[in-house]
């Protein structure tokens, strides 16, 4: 589950949940993680299991989510049914579907259905945001990244969310360096079928911090 804050710079602006504690040797030390207070827990689904009642603050974030697959389409759900101004970059047969009949997400943590959202193939389409969370396949990774340009204003942030070692530096050929943030996330999800992702578990901490060279 995802958890954000309002109060704290927008490079610290970003989720969280509850899970163990991985270590990730590339952040750098201070690399932090917002955890969810325990009065922020609820039983508010219909199944009544636990889950999060997420908050991200008056106003809500402009927030682009690059890739809307498992991991884009449930990170970027759950942020919307937080309150974030969330749009997709996605493609193909999901991408007609989210236009058609919104983004689905089944998971053991509470089912999401969001019946309209904002999704296109090109990120001309959606503006710049105040975040921009990377999370594309890495053999896709250049061409997305070579077309955030129209995401990416004077105070942007971006965040990826790729396995590998390469990510930070592939943004920073087209983004300024100090306007990208690492990170790692241990969800587990798919697409199921074009508009519906399935969140098969995982721990459920995105931890994420500047790049240490």
């Amino acid at each position: 589950q995802l958890h954000a804050f309002a109060d704290v710079d927008l490079e610290q602006r970003v989720f969280e949940g509850f899970g163990g504690e991985p270590a990730i040797p590339a952040l750098k030390p201070g690399a932090f993680r917002l955890v969810a207070p325990p009065e922020a827990v609820g039983t508010v689904n219909t199944d009544q299991q636990p889950r999060v009642r997420h908050s991200i603050g008056e106003g809500g974030m402009r927030i682009a989510m690059i890739g809307a697959g498992g991991i884009g389409g449930y990170l970027g759900a759950r942020l919307a049914e937080a309150g974030g101004d969330v749009s997709f970059i996605a493609r193909g047969a999901h991408l007609q579907a989210m236009r058609q009949g919104g983004l689905r997400i089944q998971s053991d943590l509470g089912n999401v259905f969001l019946p309209s959202v904002s999704a296109s193939d090109a990120p001309a389409d959606i503006g710049p945001v105040d975040l921009a969370i990377f999370a594309v396949k890495l053999y896709d990774s250049e061409k997305a990244a070579a077309a955030l340009g129209p995401l990416i204003g004077r105070n942007t942030r971006i965040v990826t969310l790729q396995n590998g070692i390469d990510s930070v530096e592939t943004l920073g050929r087209y983004v300024p360096g100090d306007q990208v943030i690492g990170g790692a996330t241990y969800l587990s999800a798919f697409i199921k079928q074009p508009g519906e992702v399935v969140h098969a578990g995982g721990l459920r901490d995105i931890l994420v911090g500047e790049h240490r060279d």
